[in-house]
């Protein structure tokens, strides 16, 4: 009888602390949601700065080859992706990948 007692008191101890555990489950669930959120926007940031970098670039090969101010170097991008129908970062992957990208560009002088 003593044996089914402390069975009973144990189980009541274990319904007593069952609560907390889904509580301690969704706090670990929702830390995990809030890293995974950090981590995506960690990913696009250095997506945008790498794409920053690109655009800088062309424009300044653009400058360099083409004469033009950074201004106009940009407007010219502007232009070719508005026509081509893509990303600014597309156009100046682009043209940082052409030997003679004035020859490309020469009609979109601004």
């Amino acid at each position: 009888m003593r044996e089914l007692q402390d069975s009973e008191g144990l189980i009541a101890v274990m319904h007593a602390r069952a609560p907390a555990a889904p509580s301690m489950v969704a706090m670990l669930q929702a830390q995990s949601d809030r890293l995974a959120a950090m981590e995506q926007e960690l990913d696009k940031a250095q997506r945008s700065l790498n794409e920053r970098k690109v655009i800088e670039r062309a424009k300044g090969v653009l400058m360099a080859q083409m004469g033009v101010t950074e201004e106009n170097a940009y407007k010219m991008l502007r232009k070719a992706a508005m026509d081509l129908n893509r990303r600014i970062s597309e156009v100046a992957e682009t043209i940082l990948a052409l030997p003679n990208p004035q020859e490309v560009l020469h009609g979109l002088k601004p």
